[in-house]
């Protein structure tokens, strides 16, 4: 193989990432430009600051192995906390005010077309919206759970592998 077709690889490969990441960074603008939406995702956060709190303590838990290692329930406290947070945050986020997704096919039904349509990209914005946040508290809890059990291993003077 030689240098221009490892080039070109290469370059073909920057172009498709870069393409798909101003896609989402788009489609993300666009769900936050949404009014009700942002207004939805503000009101959720309360909800996923207190999950993130609560899932992250469990590096608290005096469950740790020998070596000071996490154990199965604090290495899955993000995908706890980020189902917790989804099942609770859902009609908080998919609260869009007196429009229903019903009026939006009856809306359909009259020929009210831009009507429907403000209430369906109304619905769109709050499920990415909704995607993010689940996402978002997932790894925050991974990430405060980490730090957590840093300083919980610290303070109780915890083994590192390989250490006498």
């Amino acid at each position: 193989m030689n240098i221009g077709a490892i080039q070109n690889i290469g370059t073909n490969v920057y172009r498709n990432i870069r393409g798909a990441a101003d896609t989402a960074i788009k489609t993300v603008n666009t769900a936050l430009a949404n009014s009700q939406s942002a207004k939805n995702l503000k009101n959720a956060l309360p909800g996923a600051a207190i999950c993130t709190g609560a899932f992250s303590l469990m590096s608290l838990l005096p469950n740790k192995k020998s070596d000071g290692s996490q154990k199965k329930l604090e290495k899955k406290s993000g995908n706890i906390a980020a189902a917790v947070f989804a099942l609770t945050s859902f009609k908080t986020m998919f609260n869009t005010g007196e429009i229903k997704f019903k009026d939006a096919l009856k809306k359909l039904k009259k020929l009210d077309y831009k009507d429907a349509q403000n209430i369906l990209k109304t619905n769109k914005s709050n499920l990415i919206l909704y995607a993010l946040s689940i996402a978002g508290v997932k790894i925050a809890t991974d990430v405060a759970t980490k730090g957590l059990d840093f300083f919980v291993n610290e303070a109780t003077g915890a083994k590192v592998l390989g250490e006498d």
